[in-house]
């Protein structure tokens, strides 16, 4: 069984990609596909929920007023998500493994969730965990809560993307299927193909 969770979310980018929108506050099924890719994170994760905030904040906070989740602003978000990723582990209060997520992965559910959690579990629980599907990584990464001081210490890097490919040896790949995991909306064409997609058992 895997121990209690706490999870980053991060929703702080400029959503170039989608043009003139930003992603997160898109509809899907009638709710926005933040308030869905958060959801979740809220189902399974029994610590800390914390989002990330950066571009168009205000309107996220508001997309999520409702629901149980801790804000972070990152005023450094145009630079780059390793900024709302460090600004997140900064702020996060979590003694169990953290679960790192994007704003903009609806089709991800809490049974996905809690089966990458436990896997991470049962592969020893000290290395940072990911899914991948042949050379694709994926998301969420759950990192010990052990290891959030090394990702913090590179002032100039800091983060997950630097880190794991400095350190192999503090990575476990987790192998699936899955194809949720590697699915984020960032273009209208990602928009229109989200209803087609679906997430195996």
């Amino acid at each position: 069984m895997a121990e209690p969770a706490s999870a980053i979310i991060l929703a702080a980018g400029l959503s170039r990609r989608m043009g003139a929108a930003n992603k997160l506050l898109l509809p899907h099924d009638g709710v926005p596909i933040l308030r869905r890719s958060v959801q979740p994170y809220l189902d399974t994760c029994a610590g800390d929920v914390l989002v990330v905030t950066g571009h168009e904040a205000d309107k996220v906070r508001e997309t999520l007023r409702d629901l149980p989740v801790r804000f972070v602003h990152n005023p450094d978000y145009a630079l780059g998500q390793k900024t709302s990723v460090a600004a997140g582990l900064a702020a996060i209060r979590a003694e169990g493994p953290i679960l790192i997520g994007l704003g903009d992965m609806p089709r991800i559910t809490g049974a996905d969730l809690r089966w990458l959690l436990d896997r991470h579990t049962a592969m020893g629980g000290r290395r940072i965990s990911f899914p991948v599907r042949g050379s694709a990584r994926g998301n969420p990464l759950i990192i010990p809560a052990a290891l959030r001081p090394a990702l913090l210490a590179d002032r100039r890097n800091p983060g997950c993307h630097q880190y794991t490919r400095s350190h192999p040896e503090t990575v476990q790949p987790v192998p699936t299927d899955r194809p949720c995991f590697f699915h984020d909306i960032d273009t209208p064409a990602d928009l229109a193909e989200l209803e087609a997609l679906t997430c195996g058992a």
